[in-house]
């Protein structure tokens, strides 16, 4: 008799195999042990999910606005505070999600879409020297008026460098934890 080729097994016998399986001779691979359950396999399995994310400790939960675009007057030459530029922002900031994971409601977490708007604010309604400075006040400004934000980080880019280079861009990191 010819030796199956490695790796492919012994056939043979997997058709047999399978319709044990569905004859309830054989356990089944995918054994379901909620089957039994009164509330259903899916929906314990389910809960049974949800307690055990509820109880484990919170590590990190955080939402992310990430490659906004905007046009700004930001830089030291005067040539980028007179014409403007382009600069992309990433906004990373760390709240408790767990009340908006119990009710899934937008109320019970924060509401991202308001915080992109205070990025654009702060953004269309300044005009700084450095990124840096731009990064500190958009993280100030998260964490004064959302006080459920225990952690911001403003990532920020100048797309367009006002020197000869052979760099994509230039970005400066600024993180803030709440008191």
């Amino acid at each position: 008799m010819p030796v199956p080729a490695r790796g492919a097994g012994d056939r043979r016998h997997a058709g047999s195999r399978l319709r044990s399986r569905r004859r309830g001779l054989l356990p089944s691979l995918h054994h379901d042990r909620h089957r039994d359950d009164p509330r259903g396999g899916s929906q314990a399995r389910g809960n049974q999910a949800f307690n055990v994310a509820k109880e484990a400790a919170v590590l990190d939960e955080k939402i992310t606005l990430r490659g906004i675009t905007v046009f700004g007057y930001y830089g030291v030459s005067p040539m980028e505070r007179e014409i403007g530029q382009k600069l992309e922002i990433d906004v990373e900031f760390h709240h408790d999600f767990t009340k908006a994971v119990e009710t899934d409601a937008l109320e019970d977490t924060i509401n991202y879409e308001r915080v992109y708007a205070r990025v654009m604010d702060t953004v269309e309604n300044n005009r700084f020297n450095l990124l840096e400075t731009l990064g500190d006040r958009i993280c100030g400004d998260i964490i004064e008026r959302f006080p459920a934000v225990t952690a911001v980080t403003a990532t920020v880019r100048k797309l367009t460098l006002p020197f000869p280079n052979n760099m994509s861009h230039v970005e400066v990191v600024v993180e803030r934890h709440a008191d």
